[in-house]
């Protein structure tokens, strides 16, 4: 029965140590200014390169939406290229219609230019005749 007791201690006897070697340690580190420093200052200056490399993708992002405001997408260009070839068709019909309204005018001036002449005619006969009766 001694024996029984005496490995009963033993073994609380170890677990106290190892409670109180993790105790310790865990207490240990908490209180180490020294590591915990290190570390905490560590991930400071990664939180610092982190935020400022933030920022910077923030500024290429605005660079990059002022850039694609300046330019023309490949959707506008088609979308000008149309509106361009619409009004060159309609520049064509007006050229054909001022062409015909000048054929036309130059008949009208043909046909005023001859009735012209046949008024002066006219009146030519009209006032021999009204001065030799």
């Amino acid at each position: 029965m001694n024996s029984s007791w005496f490995e009963i201690l033993i073994i609380i006897f170890i677990i106290i140590g190892i409670s109180v070697v993790v105790y310790f340690s865990w207490k240990g580190g908490a209180a180490n200014p020294v590591s915990t420093g290190t570390l905490d200052e560590r991930l400071n200056s990664f939180d610092t390169e982190l935020s400022g490399m933030r920022s910077q993708v923030d500024q290429i992002e605005d660079r990059v939406e002022k850039i694609e405001g300046h330019y023309a997408k490949a959707s506008d260009i088609e979308r000008l290229e149309k509106q361009l070839r619409a009004q060159a068709r309609k520049m064509d019909k007006v050229i054909d219609d001022i062409s015909a309204i000048r054929e036309e005018a130059a008949e009208r001036g043909a046909l005023a230019k001859s009735t012209a002449r046949q008024l002066d005619l006219i009146y030519e006969v009209i006032v021999e005749k009204g001065m030799n009766s």
